[in-house]
């Protein structure tokens, strides 16, 4: 379950349909969530991947949301 694209776009003789809405979610989700950690050097790849996670977690949530509530996906 992506979403569907973010922000397609369709011209004649070409579709670009660019990234899902699931991608915009998580970046947007990360962005946040990055924001509430203490920068810790020492362990910046574990962290990296954790906080990664966490936004494609909130991500799918968003989906699941959007899609019981409006019915779009």
């Amino acid at each position: 379950m992506t979403g569907g694209p973010a922000f397609p776009v369709t011209k004649p003789n070409h579709q670009y349909t660019g990234m899902t809405l699931l991608d915009w979610f998580a970046g947007q989700a990360m962005s946040a969530i990055r924001s509430k950690y203490v920068v810790d050097t020492a362990n910046m790849a574990r962290i990296e991947q954790e906080i990664a996670e966490l936004a494609y977690c909130q991500a799918r949530a968003m989906l699941e949301v959007r899609r019981r509530i409006e019915g779009v996906i």
